[in-house]
């Protein structure tokens, strides 16, 4: 296939910021003109000839060109190709001996990779140029990091996953203020605080002029969100038995409860603990507790007091968290938990081996961690470099993958061109996302062409690629071996091996070809236009 002789860099406007005459690396190509920047433009030249009897037309100079559908076209003006012979001179020219010179405008599709040439015809004879254009995109970057965590030395490897010349995905990432810009640490980022540090974060933001193609790549260090649990323990309380009447017995009366924490469906849960020192100094360090009561068999409560329950630190996740508890009930709690029928006052009236009733607890436990996080309205992306309550820090490697991961939901993957978003608002109506191309059958999140209005999401939030992969509902499980970075998680435990696997830094074919399709003009994305802030 013959090499192009030209690029257009088909997102871009004309500015000469952007035709900034720099050779970058990682097979960038240098834009030294603005006319390389979004439309084409080429030049006619008359003499003493008609005009009107001339035509012109873009047409393919490679058979692997990226085609649009009828439904994408018909969804993005910008992927509709000019139509054969549309391209006429105006029909106020005149020519005679004196040369006469007109431009041509015309907006290629916004594909990465396409190779196009430009066919002219005058008088029934067609005349070919010479020269072959080739299409690309071009997005800046710039990194921010906290303090104490450590981002990657190089970002070789997510400068050549989005160019990927063998898979025609041709978006140049240019690297701008590389100066790290470092940020006040905070141990976890969570929905009460996020807010504000954006905010702080945008505070070193300096690539504004670049908008609205510039994303900002933020590195911190912990990502998890917090929620409610109630656990109810649904089981007999034993204490010793007695049948002296003697009046101090019931002051030594107690019962340990260990109790594991665990959601509506049984799976365990972890307590909001360690993951924020101003959480931790709360409420005596028992931030992570409500409430706890007995709930007795006729329906009364008994209020269990905070001091009664502690974390069970022996049992500790070899990441660091806590998922169980010790209840310490004393001679009050079960004096008022069995009742007058079992003693008054403090005179035994019988023997007491096991007292039934729920013993419930509400705390505050982790939700989920988040291995990064990408905004649908704002030009950031938050990166994790570390994961749980692990000391140890991600690698290079893991890091890449999740920004590989949250830049493609930044500029439109999985793509879900074709497939009707649900209202959001009461009178919303549902709507097809105009910039992505049409979606491929390995989609999941929370729209997909088959699902209708049920969600699909499997667990993770968002569009993503299960190619590799298969879900199994009843057991919110999977098994396989995710093929594509657009996989919801940065590994998986195989349901069928225990073995877990790794996602993997790059696109899988599918996905290959939606990113090549992309229109990446920046102007028309929410998550590229609006700056955080």
């Amino acid at each position: 296939m013959a090499e192009a002789d030209l690029y257009q860099w088909v997102n871009l406007t004309k500015k000469a910021l952007f035709a900034d005459n720099t050779d970058y690396k990682n097979d960038t190509v240098v834009i030294d003109n603005e006319e390389r920047l979004g439309d084409l433009h080429f030049v006619c030249e008359f003499k003493d000839a008609k005009p009107e009897l001339f035509k012109a037309r873009i047409v393919s100079a490679d058979k692997k060109n990226a085609k649009y559908n009828k439904n994408e076209k018909k969804r993005n003006r910008a992927f509709r190709m000019e139509k054969d012979d549309c391209i006429k001179a105006p029909p106020h020219l005149t020519s005679d001996k004196t040369k006469t010179k007109f431009t041509i405008p015309v907006q290629l599709p916004p594909a990465g990779g396409n190779k196009y040439k430009i066919e002219a015809k005058y008088d029934g004879k067609i005349i070919e140029s010479k020269k072959i254009i080739e299409t690309r995109r071009r997005l800046y970057y710039q990194i921010i990091s906290m303090k104490q965590v450590s981002c990657p030395k190089s970002f070789d490897n997510f400068e050549k996953e989005f160019l990927k010349a063998d898979c025609k995905h041709m978006i140049e990432m240019i690297s701008k203020d590389e100066s790290k810009k470092s940020l006040k640490f905070t141990k976890t980022i969570q929905r009460k605080n996020k807010a504000a540090f954006i905010t702080h974060a945008k505070g070193k933001y300096t690539i504004s002029k670049y908008s609205p193609y510039a994303i900002a790549i933020i590195f911190v260090n912990n990502i998890a969100y917090i929620t409610e649990n109630i656990n109810k323990d649904k089981k007999n309380i034993k204490i010793p038995s007695f049948k002296t009447a003697s009046k101090d017995l019931p002051n030594n009366l107690t019962s340990e409860v260990t109790v594991t924490l665990t959601n509506e469906v049984g799976k365990p849960v972890y307590l909001w603990n360690g993951l924020d020192d101003d959480d931790d100094a709360a409420k005596k360090g028992k931030y992570w507790l409500k409430a706890a009561r007995i709930v007795k068999s006729d329906g009364t409560e008994i209020n269990i007091p905070p001091d009664a329950i502690t974390i069970d630190k022996s049992a500790k996740l070899n990441t660091g968290g806590y998922h169980k508890v010790k209840v310490i009930l004393d001679h009050k709690v079960l004096a008022n938990w069995a009742d007058k029928i079992l003693w008054e006052g403090y005179n035994v009236k019988g023997s007491v081996n096991d007292l039934e009733g729920v013993l419930e607890l509400e705390t505050y436990v982790v939700e989920k961690f988040l291995g990064g996080f990408s905004s649908g309205g704002s030009n950031e992306v938050l990166i994790a470099t570390r994961s749980w309550w692990s000391a140890i820090k991600k690698t290079s490697q893991s890091l890449i993958q999740t920004v590989n991961h949250e830049v493609g939901h930044k500029i439109g993957m999985v793509a879900t061109g074709n497939v009707k978003k649900p209202a959001v608002k009461p009178n919303q109506v549902t709507f097809l996302d105009s910039n992505t191309p049409d979606s491929h059958d390995d989609l999941y999140g929370q729209y997909h062409k088959n699902c209708g209005k049920k969600n699909n999401s499997k667990g993770h939030q968002g569009p993503h690629c299960e190619n590799g992969v298969n879900y199994t509902k009843s057991k919110n499980t999977w098994y396989g071996t995710p093929k594509c970075v657009m996989f919801g998680s940065t590994r998986m435990k195989d349901s069928k091996s225990g073995v877990y696997k790794n996602t993997p830094q790059y696109f899988c074919k599918k996905c290959s070809k939606s990113i090549r399709k992309l229109d990446l003009n920046g102007h028309n994305i929410a998550a590229l236009r609006n700056e955080f802030k």
